[in-house]
């Protein structure tokens, strides 16, 4: 007889097979027979003493070739097909996980190289052409030098290891390298961000203040600005480069390391903390800005 419902329990000792509702065995977890079995249908209707979960024991009538439901009436047959079923999901889902890590492992890397090799001849032309050009040096171009700048950081210094962990399940570079990587990562962004705030203001002091503004917008005074900007951008970030660290955990059946917030991966952090330091992140490098 098929199982029907979500209230339902499989009997496991006879060929005719009842399946009652558990409800109806007033959801006890043991049955133990007061007779022993045989195959006469007076010793099928015999009383069953049934174990409740308020600890009573009281005798409760059950139907020929009733088995209450509970884990121990599993044999060792069922057992074993269960723990092979288990093991298969789980094969099953580790080689899906390490079929989509090796397509990810080259989609990823790929188009950060085709990122890389544009953003380096990009920004390279731009920093030699403000710089072989006089009359091009202005406020403005300065700015965008800056900008250029850490954009080439960020690409050089960042990108390919960024890739690179995409494609390796592990980290496979130096230890140290993990902290420096995602300071100079913290530092090239917000330094991106905030020339980009600067060159804002420039522009707004050009167009509303023209006159007025000339004296305060000259190289000088913009080179200043971005020397300043750049020194508290790169002392406010040196927690965060102290805080990364290489992160070993277990995936599936293989051992696995990563590049991470070690108080974060290791739950030391609370909930408040790990929040404080995303939000400090967006606060400072999108809102404010």
């Amino acid at each position: 007889m098929a199982e029907e419902g979500s209230e339902r329990f499989r009997i496991a000792d006879s060929s005719r097979r009842v399946v009652l509702p558990l409800p109806y065995l007033n959801l006890c977890s043991v049955a133990v027979p007061l007779s022993s079995s045989s195959s006469s249908s007076s010793s099928r209707s015999a009383m069953y003493t049934t174990l409740s979960s308020a600890g009573t024991s009281h005798s409760t009538p059950l139907p020929p070739n009733a088995v209450v439901p509970s884990p121990l009436i599993y044999n060792d047959s069922e057992s074993d097909d269960a723990a092979k079923r288990h093991s298969a999901v789980i094969n099953a889902l580790y080689e899906d996980t390490i079929d989509f890590e090796q397509k990810i492992g080259i989609i990823i890397p790929s188009i950060f190289a085709v990122v890389v090799l544009i953003g380096l001849v990009g920004n390279f032309l731009v920093i030699v052409i403000i710089a072989l050009n006089r009359q091009m040096r202005n406020s403005t171009n300065t700015l965008i030098i800056g900008l250029a700048a850490s954009d080439l950081l960020f690409l050089t210094l960042c990108v390919p290891f960024t890739a690179a962990d995409y494609a390796l399940p592990v980290w496979a570079f130096p230890y140290w390298w993990c902290g420096m990587m995602n300071y100079l990562q913290h530092v090239s962004a917000y330094a991106s961000v905030w020339t980009l705030t600067l060159m804002a203001l420039d522009r707004f002091l050009a167009v509303v203040f023209p006159i007025q503004s000339m004296t305060l917008r000259s190289m000088r005074n913009t080179t200043v600005s971005l020397v300043v900007l750049y020194t508290l951008i790169a002392v406010s970030q040196t927690p965060v480069g102290l805080s990364y660290g290489v992160f070993t955990y277990s995936f599936i059946k293989e051992q696995r390391s990563t590049c991470a917030i070690l108080a974060i991966a290791t739950k030391n952090a609370t909930v408040h903390e790990a929040r404080a330091y995303y939000m400090t992140f967006n606060m400072f490098g999108y809102v404010v800005p």
